[in-house]
């Protein structure tokens, strides 16, 4: 492949279509406090559309960022990523698996979906060139 159309194809939003795959395959599986209809209905529609919109940002936002892994801090990214990814699908499972359990009722366990992704959002932007350091930082 071309060296320049490879740079389009090859970014971080590679990573990203593993977790869509996850949540798409097993969204319906989750406990009933996650479903769409109970899970939001007490949020205010502008926060909906706020999270909604800002999600999609982000998503969008990995396919402008270059996919290395060549210097230690993106490997280190690449460590942080899968293990960030890894703990997501566990939260996931507990959830399906366990939701009587004392994890899976408890605050920490109940919010792991949410907060999990902050490790592998983070892998992804250290293995970026541009947190790299021959990249922007």
């Amino acid at each position: 492949m071309n060296k320049g159309i490879k740079i389009y194809f090859l970014n971080c939003f590679l990573l990203i279509l593993p977790l869509l795959a996850w949540n798409l395959a097993l969204t319906d599986q989750l406990p009933s406090p996650f479903k769409p209809e109970v899970f939001g209905q007490n949020i205010p529609w502008f926060i909906t559309l706020g999270e909604n919109t800002f999600r999609t940002l982000i998503f969008l936002l990995t396919a402008l960022m270059p996919l290395s892994i060549k210097s230690t801090q993106q490997k280190r990214g690449g460590i942080l990523y899968l293990t960030g990814t890894l703990l997501y699908f566990l939260s996931w499972l507990a959830l399906i698996y366990f939701p009587d359990s004392a994890w899976s009722n408890s605050r920490l366990g109940f919010l792991a979906p949410a907060y999990t992704p902050l490790l592998w959002l983070t892998g992804i932007g250290f293995i970026s060139n541009y947190l790299s350091s021959d990249g922007f930082l």
